[in-house]
């Protein structure tokens, strides 16, 4: 076995074993800092410092291969990579780094907020250099690019506490409105999800051929406001309390406009 072959395998071991040293200690370091950060700070800050430190890290693991093995024609081809890399993709990244930064200094949303951004709800679950990851109650998790969420209209749904929950119960036939109304109130004052300092509210909401609509309002705290149970609980405390008046409740009207010819 020639000198330089072998010279070249020692290397390439050397370039792997840093290589995967530098992995673990991104891996976990990144790990161990996060959770340091989270006890002095906000999660989104303590993530975001975590992501600037393990890009450090990884361009000295690059920075300890190359000075461990001499490898410029292998640095050569890293840096042509990374160039051919970041030309191809500069402009987005670019502008995801500008957009990254404007949401944390302004604040728009944190990690744990419920947003919808782009249209989709959740909740914030992670702000990276990059991108904004929110989880929803489909069990998923959606990566926005923060160039993305920026030119968006973006929701805060936690900004102020509290949210709406609203449910439509309709009533047919003649019936006294101030009587139902007051029912409906009385009942949506027993549910208990709502916050104790906002009043449920009951208005009438529209008229059908033969059917009266009435909205129900309560204000809830966010992390239950998309509870779908939630939903049918209102509904329910309401249809109950108009049966024992002796108030029937009935469905959506379904009305089709015929063309006259």
């Amino acid at each position: 076995m020639s000198e330089a072959l072998v010279t070249f395998l020692t290397h390439l071991v050397t370039a792997v074993l840093i290589g995967g040293a530098g992995y673990l200690v991104i891996l976990f370091g990144g790990r161990l800092v996060n959770a340091l950060l989270s006890r002095i700070m906000s999660k989104t800050w303590a993530g975001f410092l975590t992501n600037v430190i393990r890009l450090a890290l990884l361009f000295l693991t690059i920075k300890l291969i190359v000075d461990r093995t001499g490898a410029t024609g292998a640095f050569v081809v890293l840096v042509t990579a990374l160039t051919g890399a970041f030309a191809i993709g500069s402009e987005r990244l670019a502008a995801d780094l500008v957009a990254g930064t404007k949401l944390l200094v302004l604040n728009y949303y944190k990690v744990g907020d419920l947003v919808t951004i782009a249209g989709k709800l959740g909740h914030v679950t992670h702000i990276t250099l990059t991108n904004t990851i929110i989880a929803t109650d489909s069990l998923d998790n959606i990566i926005i690019p923060n160039s993305e969420a920026i030119n968006q209209i973006i929701t805060n749904h936690s900004q102020i506490p509290g949210h709406r929950l609203e449910v439509i119960i309709p009533i047919p036939g003649d019936h006294d409105r101030t009587h139902v109304m007051r029912v409906m109130q009385e009942a949506a004052l027993t549910f208990t999800p709502q916050m104790i300092e906002h009043e449920p509210k009951v208005m009438l909401e529209n008229f059908g051929v033969n059917t009266q609509y009435y909205k129900v309002r309560v204000i809830v705290a966010e992390s239950t406001a998309w509870t779908s149970s939630n939903f049918a609980k209102l509904r329910l405390i309401v249809a109950e309390a108009l049966k024992r008046e002796g108030i029937p409740v009935g469905e959506a009207e379904m009305v089709k406009l015929v063309e006259k010819k």
